[in-house]
């Protein structure tokens, strides 16, 4: 069966409406998560051999960005009024925002700039 949308839903399931904020947390979520599995690679690096980038504040700013990206990516959806997402899809969306952010960035029209 298909609902709003023409998305696909089995018999008993329910659309999930989420809303902005819930809809952002789910990003937030998604995105740390991504953030974790990262990390969760350098578990078994020794203390003295782990990369140096671990102590510099800018990498953890970036970081904590790329996290919140991860919900305003998925508020930017909601808003965008393409359809009701579950929260399963927010923290997918939200775990994938650096690579569409990467994809936007790379695909985005040079501007070339004269020179006085």
């Amino acid at each position: 069966m298909t609902g709003p949308g023409g998305a696909i839903h089995f018999i008993g399931q329910s659309t999930i409406a989420l809303g902005l904020s819930e809809g952002f947390g789910w990003g937030v979520l998604g995105g740390a998560l991504a953030e974790l599995a990262a990390w969760f690679k350098l578990r078994q690096i020794v203390k003295s051999e782990r990369p140096a980038y671990l102590l510099d504040p800018f990498y953890w700013i970036i970081t904590l960005l790329m996290i919140l990206a991860g919900g305003v990516l998925v508020a930017a959806y909601i808003k965008s009024g393409l359809g009701n997402i579950s929260p399963l899809l927010a923290v997918n969306i939200g775990a994938t925002a650096p690579l569409i952010i990467q994809t936007l960035t790379s695909s985005a029209p040079r501007i070339p700039i004269k020179a006085d």
